[in-house]
């Protein structure tokens, strides 16, 4: 036993109270770094059978970690078409959130790299933070890619410190809960309806985000959207290095060979102008995620395949390749309508499939069957999670490097096979358009210049005011993707022709009727010196509304110059020609005012001619400044009276046709309004005889049908997949319906795979020529088509005498004995059609018809063999989907 003398005692009153202190901070501090698990917030661990989280549930937990951790914070970048907050997380050391602003200029310097040196160069990247953003549940209906950023986020805030430092000392993750709040809504609302039915993986009823549905990722250079802008907007404030996007693909399909995830490298071919450097550090990436699935124990990652090819440069995702990011997507099996319900895939069925289970170079450890829940989706998604944030600490100088040299190699030597720049006049058909096409660019970082002077370029003279876009700038790489041409290569799988994993060709000069010029040699020294960059006054960007291009500045100064109304009267006669012309005409109507239709040409190069009368002349020249319309003030008195349009569109009861919201968007950007008819009205007589016209969009058997099978108009999806109050299509008594519309005076305009209906069970004498043609006799998607128009029907004012039109496995039509109407839309005898993308058996189109007014009793069917406002971009072909409504 220790003596008194040698035990030591504490005083009351002098070290208790410090350690005291001590403790209560210490566990202060400890208690504030508790991070609530999902299971104590939800109620069930993430990814658990039978169970979905919303979006307010995400963002509730997302708000709470950050309450508990001193590694997050959440931002507030804009509202989605709803007018739901949408926000990010940014989840990095304590230090580099504090330091995030420095961070992120240095991101910037690196991107836009133009008199930035190699030494300098250095110095940044020494201590410089990689900006990776991860996401999931951009297509919404992949639901597991809106559940996982739950998990992840919280498998991240609860690692012990050097762990979390290990991934973030040099990292910063910008972690979005979704890229579709809206859409993650809509899905998690409809499995509650469904799940507890006897249809529990029923198809969704209607498109996951407003209008678009599945094709808001094809929308990435057109940023039509709310929610593109916003994406776009946050990825050009933010540059991250690497951007990487969760997408779910369809379980146990033909395609997928029933493996489990399906990475980069894409299938060929990619992107032409896509950045060498840029494109192998992704190819090696796409290794690294694979890796870290093995190292899991993950079975079933491949690469390549036959499916996912980059071509298309409109993706969201991948277009950031076009500014030097490494940006991609990822598909792990089991979306498309599984929602929560478990599944399990027998061995022998896999067998079957695959042939054997031995290694394949690229599918190393094949999957062998069994269970496959919503779990095993969110663990593969979390699992190649953590391969990104190793790879980005592993080669963090390699990737900041490789980011600022494609940018300079660019800026020093434009894109390899492309024109030196890119001329457009301001003198336009309509000069909306190529305001409109600029202002995308400019949004996506894209660098504009105008002339200062009258200057000859490649022999030919252009104005003061010129627009011209330079490929010698750090996103150069974009500027021919979008503006030159595709050839779509012929590639051949055996017997089978490869086709495009979406589309050919999207050349926007041609679909937007555009003149633009390209350059092939480099500008000359006193046309450079006549230059000056594009700036204006941006609009404020504000969260809390609508996203709108100006808020770039750039944007802000692409401009029309203002021109003087010519002529006199009180009328106002509007170009045909311009798109805005419909807007006015639209306001004009609803304002009790008076439009009539003259069939004199508002100038050489377009026939008929709008006026509105009946409108106080000030209010008519405020609307004609906000719209950019120049017109001619008249006294034309007389013509065709145009009455205000009551339309109906058609809607099936299914989220795959996505053509419909296209249709509606711009129609509603128009100012027509608009009404969507169900089954329901379409059989009610008295409902559609309340419409002068019923517009049914691209439609065709349901996806997976076959060829033979019958339209989803008629039929829709059967009660054996879907609850009975959405079972059925119009069924006979709704073309009965029709019939009796078109009879009574009625019109209906079908467009592109619809038209297989109205021919088929309208009785129309008209023949689609290349229905049921084998690929290797004939096959055209998703291409650009010249065609020739019938200039003096009233459907086709203001439309040039050639067009570009879009053609995706479109009819072509043959009129057949008894018909009675008007061609109005044909393939030429001669010349080439293609413009842009991939055309086989171009003899099958050759003097053919590609729209058609069919009279029909007193009424009238129009037939688009095309898509004429397709995904919003064939600004060149929107006028006459306005005119045959007014005609």
């Amino acid at each position: 036993m220790a003596s008194k003398k040698n035990k030591k005692f504490v005083r009351p009153g002098s070290i208790c109270p410090i350690l005291l202190l001590f403790c209560f901070l210490l566990g202060t501090h400890l208690q504030a770094q508790v991070i609530p698990t999902p299971e104590s917030v939800f109620g069930h661990e993430v990814g658990a059978t039978y169970h979905l989280i919303n979006y307010e549930q995400s963002i509730d937990y997302f708000k709470k970690l950050t309450a508990a951790s001193d590694r997050m914070e959440m931002m507030h970048v804009g509202h989605t078409s709803e007018g739901r907050p949408w926000h990010i997380s940014v989840i990095s050391t304590p230090e580099n959130l504090k330091n995030l602003d420095a961070i992120r200029e240095n991101t910037m310097r690196i991107a836009h790299p133009e008199g930035l040196s190699e030494k300098d160069l250095q110095t940044i990247i020494k201590d410089q933070p990689v900006i990776v953003d991860i996401n999931g549940g951009l297509h919404a209906a992949e639901i597991a890619g809106s559940q996982h950023t739950n998990q992840f986020a919280y498998e991240l805030l609860r690692m012990d410190q050097d762990e979390f430092n290990s991934y973030f000392d040099k990292t910063v993750l910008v972690l979005w809960p979704t890229l579709n709040p809206d859409g993650q809504n809509i899905v998690v609302d409809w499995y509650k309806e469904i799940k507890d039915t006897d249809h529990p993986t029923a198809p969704l009823n209607k498109v996951y985000q407003k209008y678009v549905g599945h094709d808001n990722n094809r929308d990435g250079y057109m940023l039509n959207m709310q929610e593109s802008r916003v994406l776009a907007h946050t990825w050009r404030n933010w540059e991250p290095e690497i951007l990487h996007v969760h997408h779910q693909q369809g379980h146990g399909s033909e395609r997928t060979d029933f493996h489990r995830m399906w990475l980069p490298p894409f299938a060929t071919p990619v992107g032409v102008h896509t950045p060498p450097r840029i494109l192998r550090q992704m190819n090696t990436l796409g290794m690294q995620m694979a890796q870290e699935l093995e190292t899991r124990g993950l079975r079933g990652a491949t690469h390549i395949g036959e499916m996912y090819d980059a071509y298309y440069t409109g993706y969201n995702d991948y277009i950031n390749m076009y500014h030097n990011s490494i940006a991609y997507w990822t598909e792990v099996d089991g979306g498309q309508n599984q929602w929560a319900e478990p599944y399990n895939v027998p061995q022998e069925k896999v067998l079957e499939k695959l042939g054997s289970f031995r290694a394949q170079n690229l599918l190393v450890s094949p999957w062998k069957g069994g269970q496959w829940n919503l779990s095993d989706q969110v663990a593969y998604m979390v699992t190649v999670n953590y391969g990104v944030l190793k790879y980005a600490k592993h080669n963090r100088e390699d990737i900041l490097y490789n980011r600022y040299k494609s940018g300079t190699e660019t800026i020093e030597n434009y894109p390899e096979s492309s024109p030196t720049a890119y001329i457009i006049p301001q003198d336009q058909e309509d000069p909306n358009n190529a305001i409109t096409m600029l202002r995308r660019l400019a949004f996506n970082g894209v660098k504009i210049h105008q002339l200062t002077k009258e200057m000859a370029i490649a022999g030919t003279s252009y104005p003061k005011g010129t627009w011209v876009i330079p490929t010698n700038q750090e996103f150069g790489n974009l500027v021919p993707e979008v503006l030159g041409i595709q050839n779509y290569p012929h590639i051949m799988r055996g017997d089978e022709l490869k086709l495009p994993y979406d589309v050919a060709g999207w050349t926007l000069p041609y679909s937007m009727g555009v003149a633009v010029q390209p350059v092939a040699k480099p500008l000359a020294d006193e046309v450079l010196k006549a230059l000056e960059a594009v700036k204006g006054e941006p609009t404020t960007w504000d969260e809390n509304k609508k996203a709108k291009l100006t808020a770039n500045p750039v944007a802000a100064g692409i401009v029309y110059p203002a021109r003087a109304m010519e002529g006199s009267g009180s009328s106002l006669a509007l170009d045909p020609t311009v798109n805005n012309s419909y807007i006015l005409m639209n306001r004009a109507l609803k304002n009790r005012g008076k439009v009539i239709y003259d069939q004199t040409g508002y100038n050489s190069r377009s026939k008929g001619t709008y006026v509105v009368s009946g409108i106080n002349k000030n209010t008519l020249m405020a609307w004609a400044k906000e719209l950019n319309i120049s017109g001619k003030w008249t006294n034309i008195k007389n013509g065709k009276k145009l009455n205000r349009l009551k339309i109906g569109l058609y809607q099936p009861w299914h989220g795959n046709y996505y053509d419909v919201g296209w249709t509606q968007w711009l129609l509603e950007d128009h100012e027509y309004e608009v009404d969507l008819l169900y089954n329901t009205d379409i059989k009610d007589g008295k409902t559609i005889k309340k419409y002068d016209v019923v517009i049914f969009p691209s439609i065709g058997p349901a996806r997976g049908a076959g060829e033979d099978a019958d339209s989803f108009i008629l039929h829709g999806n059967s009660k054996d997949v879907t609850l009975d109050k959405y079972a059925g299509g119009i069924e006979q008594e709704g073309l009965n319906t029709l019939k009796t519309f078109l009879s009574d005076g009625g019109k209906l305009v079908f467009l592109n795979a619809s038209v297989e209906f109205a021919i088929k069970h309208l009785n129309l004498p008209v023949e689609d020529v290349v229905k049921g043609k084998e690929r290797s006799e004939f096959f055209g998607s998703g291409s650009l088509f010249r065609a020739e128009i019938n200039q003096d029907n009233a459907m086709m004012s203001g439309v040039s005498k050639e067009a570009d039109i879009y053609f995706n496995n479109s009819p072509v039509f043959k009129t057949k004995e008894g018909f009675e109407g008007n061609v109005l839309v044909s393939y030429p005898e001669t010349g080439t059609i293609l413009r842009s993308g991939y055309l086989m058996g171009e003899d099958h189109l050759r003097g053919n018809a590609a729209a058609l007014e069919v009279k029909q009793g007193k009424g009238t069917v129009v037939l688009f063999g095309f898509s004429p406002q397709w995904r919003g971009q064939t600004f060149a072909t929107f006028k006459m989907l306005f005119n045959t409504l007014h005609h």
